[in-house]
C-alpha cells in the first residue's frame, strides 16, 4: 500500500512537471496537455500550438524549420483537442501544419510538409526545399511506422495502415490507406459527424489521470 501511493505522488508529480513544461515553453496549450520531452531529439516549442487532453509520448522529434540555408520559413505545428502521440514520432515541416481533434498516431511515424529539390552533383544538405501543404483531418488512426509526406491531404476518420508510405494527394474522409505507397483499400462507414467519440475499450492514461487530479 505505501508503495502504491509512492508511485501514486510519483505520478502526479511527473504529470503535474511536463504540464507546467509544456505550458511555458509551447506557443500556446490547452488544459491537461503535455509533451514528454524526455528522450526528445529536438522539439521546436516555440512553434507549436496544442489544443486541450493532448498528449505526445517520448523521444518526440518535432521539428519546425525557419531556415534552411538561404530560404526562410515562417512554420507553425497546431494539435487540436484529445489528439495522442505515441513514442518516437518525427514531425518535420517548414510551413503552417495542423493535426485535427480525436487522433490517434502510433509509435515511430514520419510526417513532413516538405520536399528537397534533387540536383545532380549537389549534396541532398544544399539542395533547396520546398513546401506542400499537408495536413491531418480529425479522428484520424495512423499506424505503427506509417509515413505521410508532403502534400498529403487526409481527410476526417480515416485509417492508415502500419508501415503504409502515404504519397501526395487529397485522401477523402473515411478512407482506409494500406501499402507501399498507399492505395485507398476501401472507406469506412462514418455515423455521426467527425467529433470526438468516447471509446469504452480504451485503457487510461495513468498520466492523464494524475493530470485530470490536478485541475
Amino acid at each position: 500500500m505505501f508503495l502504491k501511493i509512492i508511485q501514486r505522488c510519483w505520478g502526479r508529480a511527473t504529470a503535474f512537471g511536463l504540464t507546467v513544461r509544456t505550458r511555458l515553453l509551447c506557443n500556446s496549450s490547452g488544459s491537461l496537455s503535455y509533451i514528454d520531452h524526455r528522450g526528445g531529439l529536438k522539439i521546436s516549442w516555440r512553434d507549436i500550438k496544442l489544443g486541450a487532453s493532448v498528449r505526445i509520448s517520448r523521444n518526440p522529434r518535432l521539428e519546425a524549420i525557419s531556415r534552411w540555408g538561404n530560404q526562410y520559413f515562417a512554420p507553425s505545428i497546431t494539435i487540436k483537442d484529445q489528439t495522442t502521440i505515441e513514442q518516437n514520432v518525427h514531425i518535420s515541416i517548414c510551413g503552417e501544419f495542423e493535426i485535427g481533434q480525436g487522433c490517434v498516431i502510433s509509435s515511430a511515424v514520419f510526417v513532413t510538409d516538405l520536399d528537397h529539390v534533387v540536383q545532380s552533383g549537389i549534396s541532398v544538405q544544399n539542395t533547396q526545399i520546398v513546401h506542400k501543404k499537408t495536413t491531418i483531418g480529425n479522428c484520424v488512426f495512423i499506424g505503427s511506422g506509417a509515413k505521410i509526406l508532403a502534400g498529403a491531404r487526409i481527410g476526417n476518420n480515416c485509417i492508415i495502415g502500419a508501415n503504409a508510405v502515404v504519397l501526395g494527394g487529397v485522401y477523402p474522409d473515411g478512407a482506409i490507406l494500406v501499402g507501399v505507397p498507399a492505395r485507398v483499400l476501401q472507406k469506412t462507414e462514418v455515423i455521426g459527424s467527425a467529433s470526438i467519440p468516447g471509446n469504452p475499450n480504451e485503457k487510461p492514461d495513468p498520466a492523464a489521470a494524475d493530470l485530470s487530479d490536478l485541475a
